[in-house]
């Protein structure tokens, strides 16, 4: 699947690559040879419409937590729609 770095807090261009994607979510995989502490985590951006404003993000340490919805961190974005 499709490979990128990004850089945040302590990671510094650090490799990710989707995991899976669909109309409402995407699952992002951070490389486990990151140096910084989201190393081997899955990070989810989800929508609960495909067309809402408000984004869920949420991270699981393994692809068994993110099965049984068990998190690391969980966060809600909105989007302010301006008419």
């Amino acid at each position: 699947m499709n490979k990128s770095t990004f850089s945040w807090t302590d990671c510094k261009h650090a490799t990710i690559r989707v995991s899976a994607m669909s109309d409402t979510e995407l699952v992002l995989e951070v490389s486990r040879e990151a140096t910084c502490g989201w190393a081997g985590w899955l990070v989810t951006l989800r929508r609960l419409s495909a067309e809402g404003p408000v984004v869920e993000v949420s991270t699981y340490r393994s692809l068994e937590e993110y099965r049984v919805k068990e998190y690391g961190l969980f966060c809600v974005y909105s989007k302010k729609v301006v008419e």
